[in-house]
């Protein structure tokens, strides 16, 4: 014989106004998540549902410009024949302090193939509109501040070049100005 278990259960506003006994579950009808409550917060912890957690999963690109989405966290170019623009979500809609990798896995980064991260609308990445990674294996690595700021956490490339001249067939003269740290 089998037994059947009955939780309470209630709209999203009841469960809210409701403080269970400690080690009490309720079922949240209103959101379809099961609530904890541990004997003196109103309301309880709610419980995440799958579609909630995140995931740390790897997003394969093979060189073409992208739209990054809230559920990126890694960005990797796996063939680069060409510069190529990653742009970011509205950091608002993307999960505050979780990072977001953009790298380059196809070693052909350089200072002419060059992998941008972009910030979406009046966004910023460090105060500007973008950043650059511009060499072989190249990765830059960003936090959302949740409310318009992206802030570089990590990265691996060289610091911008100018071009000074070049020549028909690629050859370059380049110029960068490095400053002791």
């Amino acid at each position: 014989m089998s037994e059947q278990l009955q939780l309470r259960r209630g709209t999203a506003v009841q469960v809210a106004a409701f403080t269970g006994a400690q080690g009490e579950c309720v079922m949240d009808t209103t959101n379809n998540r099961l609530v904890i409550n541990d004997g003196t917060t109103p309301g309880g912890w709610p419980a995440a549902k799958l579609s909630e957690v995140q995931s740390n999963s790897r997003t394969a690109v093979s060189d073409a410009a992208y739209s990054a989405v809230v559920t990126d966290r890694m960005i990797a170019y796996s063939a680069l024949t060409a510069a190529r623009v990653v742009t970011l979500p509205a950091s608002s809609a993307f999960p505050t302090g979780s990072r977001l990798l953009l790298v380059d896995e196809s070693g052909n980064c350089s200072v002419t193939k060059t992998l941008t991260l972009a910030a979406s609308g009046a966004d910023t990445i460090d105060g500007a509109a973008s950043a650059v990674a511009n060499q072989a294996y190249g990765f830059i690595g960003v936090e959302s501040n949740g409310a318009g700021k992206w802030t570089i956490i990590d990265q691996g490339f060289m610091p911008a070049l100018q071009n000074i001249a070049a020549a028909a067939h690629g050859a370059t003269i380049q110029a960068q100005v490095l400053e002791p740290v």
